[in-house]
């Protein structure tokens, strides 16, 4: 609290924005570190991580993988989100009755995987969520797709790519900082639009459109 108060105004403020983000990651993403005590266990963390997972799981499916026009889709949202919580409740109660409040378990570790699974989903779903705004801007200012890609998101990728570049160019590393510049549009090339040429094709069973 003494550190809050002596942040700007700003600070604080983006501190109480960020605050219900945080809390959410906190709950559902498990984070193994050997520089927190105990590498990061709290077993009532890890117990409503563990309850709140497979619900994140289920949300996912509901918005993401299952089609909007599918039949029943409220039964099958309901079927999904009814799953995610049994298999919560059910690995909830399990990590509890089998682990103490001041000793990891032995397979503590390998919740970095879960950890990495759930950092993964909340990654593609914020992407997505971006995907849609920049064609809500598309639809206002009436702007294809392609003028979208070049302007809006391409500036959006980009900047994360000229800041990590700057950082290691300062770092006294500017071969690096070059071999990046052309190494990061090239695996966008290569894996973004492979992986999802590939990705297109198995779900829509037919050629994925690229329109040049």
């Amino acid at each position: 609290m003494k550190r809050f108060n002596s942040m700007e105004w700003y600070e604080r403020a983006m501190i109480v924005v960020q605050a219900p983000i945080v809390i959410v990651l906190r709950l559902t993403v498990p984070v193994v570190s050997d520089e927190l005590p105990r590498g990061g266990w709290s077993r009532p963390v890890s117990t409503m991580q563990m309850l709140l997972l497979p619900l994140l799981l289920a949300v996912f499916f509901c918005s993401h993988v299952l089609p909007g026009n599918t039949q029943n889709w409220a039964a099958w949202a309901l079927l999904a989100v009814g799953l995610g919580l049994c298999v919560g409740v059910a690995l909830a109660v399990l990590l509890w009755m089998n682990t103490e409040d001041d000793k990891p378990p032995a397979w503590h570790r390998g919740m970095c995987f879960v950890g990495f699974v759930a950092a993964v989903l909340f990654i593609y779903m914020t992407a997505a969520e971006i995907v849609n705004i920049i064609l809500a801007f598309g639809v206002v200012y009436q702007l294809g797709n392609f003028s979208l890609g070049v302007s809006i998101l391409a500036i959006g990728i980009g900047m994360q790519d000229l800041v990590s570049n700057i950082g290691v160019a300062r770092a006294g590393l500017p071969n690096m900082a070059a071999s990046a510049c052309v190494g990061a549009p090239l695996l966008n090339i290569l894996l973004g639009l492979g992986i999802c040429a590939i990705a297109g094709n198995i779900m829509v069973a037919n050629p994925y459109p690229l329109e040049l």
